[in-house]
């Protein structure tokens, strides 16, 4: 009956990523709704990350081919690796641009204001 359910079901794609994140939640919210629409396709597990790199943009895509070896054998060459990896670096860059902006907020408001003359 479960399998029958799967075939009925047309999963929508994933959408493209570009790296350029709001929120932790945004980076693992799209690994789940990747995750989802993969096994929802019934794909065969060895392509799930070649696959998921088609959506792959920016930032992203370039994070994806500086892991990516020669004819896409990747270290992180099945699913649980890859989502792993690219959680921990989304998450890692994330919270990076937050830090750095809220640095800047603090020194800016902390600093006098000049006036020109």
């Amino acid at each position: 009956m479960i399998h029958q359910m799967k075939l009925q079901l047309k999963p929508e794609k994933p959408e493209k990523f570009s790296g350029a994140v709001q929120s932790t939640m945004e980076v693992f919210n799209w690994v789940t709704k990747t995750h989802q629409y993969l096994m929802l396709s019934e794909m065969k597990p060895e392509l799930h990350v070649i696959y998921t790199s088609q959506f792959l943009t920016g930032i992203a895509q370039m994070w994806y081919n500086s892991i990516a070896g020669p004819e896409y054998q990747t270290p992180a060459d099945n699913w649980d690796t890859f989502a792993a990896a690219f959680l921990l670096h989304f998450q890692e860059v994330n919270n990076k641009d937050k830090m750095l902006q809220q640095f800047f907020h603090i020194t800016q408001a902390n600093m006098p204001k000049r006036t020109l003359t």
